[in-house]
């Protein structure tokens, strides 16, 4: 076998291997409408939804990320787009545009509240959440609440490895926590801002916008 016959052969499996990673999370969640936040119920127990995507989320390769983002199965899509914004992809803005067109609603439980949505709308939605969180907190107080809740996780993980506690899923839950502090980290302020004017831009002319999301500039 030649060199370039090993190369094509490569490139062949690897794609057919992306193909089959998204083909995987897409029919999961095939003519579903219905997601989760990463907590649900009064209590705030684990969503075993969310963490079935998450779990096939984190095997994907940037590439894969952003195709399912824009051209997933509705519910693959929306978990996927918020994602890319909580982990400030540069692809943030091309994954909305797409989006905007798409009005099909989404029922969504996040805590114990349940709603009617879109992707895009909660896109929306979230970088606004993401620039009042940044206007609240400073980085000394993001960088201490990291050092709090790693202090805790590693006192409670030594709790558990001697039975004095047992809280399960707890763990996972501080590991949740740190992570989305360290994101919400890589953004400054005036990002998110710039990132939500050309939201309301691109809201503003594209004439596929449905009534919703209008209502979010």
């Amino acid at each position: 076998m030649t060199r370039f016959s090993i190369l094509l052969a490569f490139i062949v499996f690897i794609g057919c291997s992306t193909t089959e990673n998204i083909k995987i999370i897409n029919s999961e969640f095939e003519n579903s409408n219905y997601a989760e936040g990463k907590y649900v119920g009064l209590v705030g127990s684990p969503s075993k939804i969310y963490k079935s995507f998450n779990d096939k989320w984190n095997r994907l390769n940037d590439d894969e990320k952003i195709e399912l983002a824009k051209n997933g199965n509705l519910i693959p899509k929306f978990y996927a787009s918020m994602k890319l914004i909580n982990s400030k992809s540069n692809k943030i803005l091309d994954v909305f545009k797409e989006n905007i067109s798409d009005d099909r609603n989404i029922t969504y439980l996040d805590g114990d509240v349940q709603k009617p949505t879109e992707i895009s709308i909660e896109m929306v939605l979230l970088v606004n959440q993401l620039i009042e969180n940044k206007k609240k907190k400073d980085s000394l107080s993001v960088k201490n609440s990291i050092d709090n809740l790693t202090r805790r996780r590693e006192e409670f993980k030594q709790m558990s490895e001697k039975g004095e506690i047992e809280r399960p899923g707890f763990l996972e839950y501080l590991d949740d926590e740190i992570n989305t502090l360290l994101e919400f980290e890589n953004w400054t302020l005036q990002e998110l801002i710039d990132i939500k004017k050309v939201m309301e831009l691109e809201i503003k002319k594209n004439k596929k916008s449905s009534n919703g999301l209008l209502q979010t500039i």
